[in-house]
């Protein structure tokens, strides 16, 4: 049965790449078939790539793969927080009575579930971000100490993120690559520095690769310009959690 990245990747949820495939057992399995020859028994860990989940089942589940909260529940627990807030804050998103789709019903019974071994991961979901990529960079950013408000409406645009009073940044992942959505985007970017805002857009690799030699040094530069740094919009208040509930 699916489990974890594999499950949640089967209800349209955005997971970590080369994940590997991901196996949902029942707690007292131990006859393990390989993933490529059902009829040759495997010790577990054998075969590279494949990742064993031995959990109790909190929700129901389908005949080939655990069901949402149990995917994402193993998420937290297997790649960390932030592929994990990446797909809770997507399920959070999606349309209601949609495949993959995250209540807040469900959505409070997977922090209860994840709280305690996994601190307070799924607790860092918040509703409104539309890509995994902004959802990375929002939680990398409360931990340098700031505070981003994301889909911030600017004009007939929303603002990806913004920091302080006039920072905005932009996060492009693959779906930026389009002549339209390039047209899309340079109108957005005229568009907010014609509100005054100083727009800075990152791409996927340079967030995944050059974060602290490239994306880090722009942002706090700007900030620094911008005298936003050190004014009260500049710095979290409080934990640096932003728990929305709601």
């Amino acid at each position: 049965m699916l489990g974890c990245c594999s499950a949640a990747e089967s209800y349209g949820l955005p997971v970590p790449q080369q994940a590997g495939l991901h196996v949902a057992l029942e707690p007292n399995s131990s006859r393990l078939r390989s993933s490529t020859n059902a009829s040759r028994h495997v010790p577990a860990g054998a075969e590279p790539g494949v990742h064993l989940h031995w959990r109790d089942r909190r929700v129901g589940h389908q005949r080939f793969r655990v069901g949402l909260v149990d995917a994402l529940q193993q998420m937290v627990l297997c790649v960390g927080e932030e592929w994990s807030v990446a797909a809770i804050d997507a399920a959070r998103m999606k349309t209601p009575g949609s495949e993959g789709h995250l209540d807040d019903a469900f959505y409070r019974m997977l922090v209860r579930f994840c709280a305690g071994a996994s601190g307070d991961i799924a607790g860092l979901s918040v509703r409104g971000a539309e890509s995994p990529l902004e959802s990375i960079v929002r939680l990398r950013l409360q931990r340098m100490g700031l505070e981003p408000v994301i889909q911030l409406p600017i004009g007939k645009y929303r603002a990806d993120i913004v920091i302080g009073d006039r920072l905005v940044i932009e996060c492009d992942g693959t779906q930026h690559a389009t002549a339209e959505q390039f047209v899309r985007d340079r109108d957005r970017d005229a568009l907010f520095a014609a509100r005054g805002y100083r727009v800075l857009r990152f791409t996927y690799a340079q967030v995944m690769q050059s974060w602290d030699s490239l994306v880090v040094p722009a942002i706090l530069a700007a900030l620094h310009g911008s005298g936003d740094l050190h004014g009260s919009g500049g710095f979290l208040h409080g934990s640096g959690r932003n728990r929305d509930f709601s």
